[in-house]
Formats: C-alpha cells, sequence, structure tokens
C-alpha cells in the first residue's frame, strides 16, 4: 500500500510552522517580533520570562539569542544593553566571546560581537 502524495502550498507550510513555533517557543517569537519592531526592551523582557517561566539551561537562552542573531545580528547590542540578570548576561557574553572566532578585526561581525561584550563588560579595552 502506498501513501498519497501530500501537495501542500507554501503558505500552508509557511502558517504550519508559524502555528507549531507560536505553541512551542510563544516567548522566542514574542521576542523575535519585538526586535523586528525594534522594541528592545521588551526583548529584553521575553527573554527574562522565558528564563523564569521554562528553566531555560545555558544552551536553550543561547538558542535565543541565536534566533536574534539569525533576524538581526545587530540586535544583540540593544539587548545586551537591556539585560540585567548576571545569568543570561553571562550567556551572551559566552555566545558574543564565540561569535569573535573566524572573524577579522574589520568584519562587521567582529564589530558588533566586541561591542556586545564591551556593552557587557565595560572593562575590556575600547
Amino acid at each position: 500500500m502506498s501513501l498519497p502524495e501530500l501537495k501542500l502550498s507554501e503558505s500552508e507550510v509557511a502558517s504550519y510552522i508559524n502555528s507549531r513555533l507560536v505553541a512551542d517557543y510563544p516567548q522566542k517569537v514574542a521576542m523575535l517580533q519585538a526586535i523586528v519592531n525594534g522594541d528592545f526592551e521588551e526583548a529584553v523582557k521575553h527573554i527574562e520570562s522565558a528564563i523564569e517561566e521554562e528553566s531555560l539551561d545555558d544552551v536553550e537562552l543561547a538558542g535565543f539569542f541565536l534566533d536574534a542573531e539569525g533576524l538581526l545580528l545587530e540586535s544583540l547590542v540593544p539587548i545586551a544593553e537591556f539585560l540585567s540578570d548576571e545569568y543570561s548576561r553571562g550567556v551572551l557574553y559566552e555566545f558574543a566571546s564565540g561569535g569573535l572566532e573566524g572573524y577579522e578585526e574589520t568584519d562587521p561581525e567582529y564589530l558588533v560581537y566586541k561591542k556586545v561584550l564591551e556593552t557587557l563588560d565595560p572593562e575590556i579595552e575600547q
């Protein structure tokens, strides 16, 4: 017995994926929407809410930063400015430190990661 061929439109697939993301990761979706809207303080509220509500570990929290970076690399700088708890600041610091690797000092990615590190730790050489 063979299975029938499924034919889904791109919009049906996108709608399904979006509904699953919202159901499984509501705080992450809300954070990404806040970034799209340019409201980084609101984005951080969703990160902090996810930490409290979902007890995120380091890897899961880094996933939030990875998705923010994927949407808009530069969003990591204002996110670093608004993060207040040491746990999330530490995870972002490690994330940005790893991000420096493989880039030259003149690369835009390097400059963003360096700015994140400087924001999180003003003692770093300017």
